[in-house]
């Protein structure tokens, strides 16, 4: 890894690294989400009809309501169609305006953590309005496009459960979420008891909270290397195949063409011998002068040494030249004085 990789990666884990704890949560089936009732939204409330999603919210948050409405005309079609899946039903999506209606409405218990939840069988996404997500930091754009892939895949699955690889690593992916953070925590899990096998992801994610982090992280990294390496057909190839109920081995011989080892064995020595996909693409040299003054204080000391580095370069090649002008010189004086 070069060295501006290395300093990106530790000006990230120095100014913002997070918490690798997070809550682990068990996912109900398909057929028990399908069970569940959907609370009714207060009477008082708008909605917003749209081809692909209907928006329901309070009147007050008319313009995010308006502005998601918009964003989802060409968020949903582009979503399904990287996936290769079609859209269904009309996806309902609830705008909380407070953290107790969004907890209220859920049909479910949703995790302590969630920013959003969706519910795939019942085609519902509930979202917190802006004035009830406090210091969130992902646009709320961003946040629905995860869980629209949440319902989009889940529907594609359906009545069998979606894998949780799967699941989360393309909803990282597809909403642009995959960045630091998971090369971050590649990077940790590489230096502590390294990477977990990806057929092992096909069943349950690890129960302790590390590991289950870095199988998501695996889990966005590695969709994002099939798509880079062999274009993309290879997530709609891979996603339809397991849809269809095919393991993840032949799923990926289909779209590689090689066993299941031998990719993830390339895979791996692209983490191992350069940066995860999501570092690679944060280290960018226009995402370098985002950090501020940490990173103009650090360039300008790489910038003396590598003009240091220039000079000596340029003292090394002058000393070189002067000895072949020597050697030259050597040369046409001993044929002066050769005999005519």
């Amino acid at each position: 890894m070069g060295v501006l990789r290395w300093l990106g990666l530790w000006v990230w884990m120095l100014v913002a690294a997070p918490a690798l704890a997070q809550e682990v949560v068990a996912a109900p089936t398909p057929q028990e989400e399908a069970t569940w009732t959907v609370p009714p939204v207060p009477e008082d409330w708008v909605s917003l009809n749209g081809a692909a999603i209907q928006i329901h919210g309070h009147p007050d948050d008319w313009a995010v309501m308006s502005a998601l409405q918009q964003h989802s005309l060409t968020a949903v079609p582009e979503l399904a169609n990287q996936m290769g899946l079609p859209i269904g039903d009309v996806i309902q999506v609830v705008l909380a305006p407070s953290e107790a209606e969004f907890r209220r409405l859920q049909p479910g218990r949703a995790p302590s953590w969630a920013d959003a939840t969706a519910y795939p069988a019942l085609g519902v996404i509930y979202l917190r309005a802006p004035r009830a997500r406090g210091p969130a930091t992902k646009p709320l754009g961003m946040v629905m496009d995860h869980e629209l892939v949440h319902v989009i895949l889940g529907r594609a699955f359906y009545p069998q459960p979606t894998p949780s690889w799967l699941q989360e690593g393309l909803a990282q992916l597809m909403a642009g979420e995959h960045g630091p953070d998971a090369a971050i925590t590649l990077s940790h899990g590489m230096a502590n008891g390294g990477l977990i096998p990806l057929e092992s992801l096909e069943g349950r994610f690890p129960s302790d909270p590390v590991r289950a982090r870095l199988a998501y992280a695996q889990s966005a990294d590695f969709l994002a290397w099939l798509q880079q390496v062999h274009g993309a057909e290879a997530l709609p190839t891979l996603v339809q195949s397991l849809a269809a109920g095919e393991s993840l081995g032949p799923s990926v011989y289909r779209v590689t063409g090689a066993p299941l080892l031998t990719v993830e064995a390339a895979w791996r020595s692209r983490i191992s011998t350069g940066a995860p996909i999501g570092l690679e693409a944060w280290t960018q040299t226009e995402v370098l002068w985002g950090l501020g003054g940490v990173m103009l204080v650090v360039g300008g000391v790489l910038r003396r040494r590598q003009f240091r580095r220039r000079l000596a370069e340029m003292e090394r090649q002058e000393a070189l030249v002067d000895a072949v002008l020597a050697q030259i010189r050597a040369e046409r004086s001993e044929e002066s004085h050769e005999p005519v």
